[in-house]
Protein backbone atom coordinates (compact mmCIF):
# COMPACT_ATOMS: atom_id res chain seq x y z
CA UNK A 1 0.00 0.00 0.00
CA UNK A 2 1.31 3.27 -1.25
CA UNK A 3 1.93 5.67 2.04
CA UNK A 4 -1.01 7.83 0.62
CA UNK A 5 -3.57 5.71 0.52
CA UNK A 6 -2.53 4.49 4.25
CA UNK A 7 -2.71 8.28 5.11
CA UNK A 8 -6.11 8.32 3.25
CA UNK A 9 -7.42 5.28 5.04
CA UNK A 10 -6.05 7.04 8.55
CA UNK A 11 -7.37 10.29 7.41
CA UNK A 12 -10.98 9.09 6.68
CA UNK A 13 -11.62 7.09 9.76
CA UNK A 14 -11.75 3.71 8.54
CA UNK A 15 -11.85 0.77 10.47
CA UNK A 16 -13.29 -0.55 13.54
CA UNK A 17 -10.60 -1.30 16.25
CA UNK A 18 -10.17 1.36 19.18
CA UNK A 19 -6.56 3.14 19.60
CA UNK A 20 -4.88 1.67 22.56
CA UNK A 21 -3.86 5.23 23.40
CA UNK A 22 -7.19 6.96 24.04
CA UNK A 23 -8.85 6.46 27.63
CA UNK A 24 -10.83 3.86 28.58
CA UNK A 25 -14.55 4.11 28.22
CA UNK A 26 -13.56 7.49 25.59
CA UNK A 27 -15.95 8.55 22.82
CA UNK A 28 -15.16 7.02 19.76
CA UNK A 29 -14.20 10.14 17.65
CA UNK A 30 -15.05 10.46 13.99
CA UNK A 31 -13.07 12.69 10.96
CA UNK A 32 -12.56 14.07 7.60
CA UNK A 33 -8.89 14.28 6.96
CA UNK A 34 -5.42 14.64 8.06
CA UNK A 35 -6.32 18.17 10.23
CA UNK A 36 -9.31 16.17 11.50
CA UNK A 37 -6.98 13.47 12.20
CA UNK A 38 -4.58 15.16 14.29
CA UNK A 39 -7.39 16.95 16.41
CA UNK A 40 -9.96 13.88 17.47
CA UNK A 41 -6.33 12.57 18.45
CA UNK A 42 -5.65 15.53 20.78
CA UNK A 43 -9.46 14.76 21.47
CA UNK A 44 -8.33 11.81 23.93
CA UNK A 45 -11.49 9.94 21.85
CA UNK A 46 -10.95 6.34 20.86
CA UNK A 47 -9.87 6.52 16.81
CA UNK A 48 -10.84 4.25 14.61
CA UNK A 49 -7.67 1.70 13.38
CA UNK A 50 -8.27 -0.08 10.36
CA UNK A 51 -7.93 -4.08 10.25
CA UNK A 52 -4.60 -4.91 8.46
CA UNK A 53 -7.10 -6.67 5.57
CA UNK A 54 -8.99 -3.89 5.47
CA UNK A 55 -5.47 -2.48 4.33
CA UNK A 56 -4.75 -4.81 1.96
CA UNK A 57 -8.03 -4.57 -0.05
CA UNK A 58 -7.78 -0.74 -0.27
CA UNK A 59 -4.45 -1.18 -1.37
CA UNK A 60 -5.80 -2.98 -4.45
CA UNK A 61 -8.98 -0.14 -4.77
CA UNK A 62 -11.33 -2.23 -3.17
CA UNK A 63 -12.35 -0.20 -0.23
CA UNK A 64 -15.18 -1.78 0.64
CA UNK A 65 -14.13 -3.64 3.74
CA UNK A 66 -13.07 0.03 4.98
CA UNK A 67 -16.27 0.73 4.50
CA UNK A 68 -17.93 -2.30 6.31
CA UNK A 69 -15.80 -1.85 9.17
CA UNK A 70 -16.06 1.78 9.80
CA UNK A 71 -20.22 1.26 10.01
CA UNK A 72 -19.07 -1.56 12.46
CA UNK A 73 -17.35 1.09 14.32
CA UNK A 74 -19.92 3.99 14.21
CA UNK A 75 -23.10 1.03 15.44
CA UNK A 76 -21.00 0.79 18.67
CA UNK A 77 -20.99 4.64 18.81
CA UNK A 78 -22.61 6.33 22.23
CA UNK A 79 -23.22 8.79 24.36
CA UNK A 80 -21.37 12.32 23.42
CA UNK A 81 -19.68 11.75 19.74
CA UNK A 82 -17.24 14.04 18.80
CA UNK A 83 -16.77 14.35 14.81
CA UNK A 84 -14.03 16.81 13.49
CA UNK A 85 -14.34 17.74 9.80
CA UNK A 86 -10.90 19.03 8.52
CA UNK A 87 -9.78 19.08 4.71
CA UNK A 88 -10.81 15.60 3.43
CA UNK A 89 -13.71 15.09 1.45
CA UNK A 90 -15.48 12.94 4.41
CA UNK A 91 -17.49 10.40 1.63
CA UNK A 92 -16.93 7.33 4.06
CA UNK A 93 -18.09 9.50 7.10
CA UNK A 94 -20.96 11.35 5.25
CA UNK A 95 -21.76 8.11 3.03
CA UNK A 96 -21.26 5.26 5.76
CA UNK A 97 -20.61 6.59 9.22
CA UNK A 98 -22.98 9.40 9.99
CA UNK A 99 -26.24 7.45 8.76
CA UNK A 100 -25.60 4.71 11.15
CA UNK A 101 -24.49 7.51 14.54
CA UNK A 102 -28.36 9.30 13.59
CA UNK A 103 -29.32 5.35 13.49
CA UNK A 104 -28.13 5.33 16.94
CA UNK A 105 -29.18 8.88 18.04
CA UNK A 106 -33.06 7.80 16.88
CA UNK A 107 -33.01 4.50 19.21
CA UNK A 108 -31.44 6.91 22.49
CA UNK A 109 -27.43 5.46 22.12
CA UNK A 110 -26.25 8.77 21.05
CA UNK A 111 -26.76 11.98 23.06
CA UNK A 112 -25.02 14.44 20.48
CA UNK A 113 -23.27 14.76 18.15
CA UNK A 114 -20.51 17.49 18.37
CA UNK A 115 -19.04 19.12 15.05
CA UNK A 116 -16.16 20.18 15.09
CA UNK A 117 -14.07 22.41 11.97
Amino acid sequence: MTAGAVAFAVATGQGFLGDASAAKGAARAFWTGMDGEEAARASGAQLLKPSKAAFKAAEKGDWSLMRSESVKWAEGAKGDVPAFLGNGKGRIFFNDELPQLLKNMNAGKIKSIDVSF
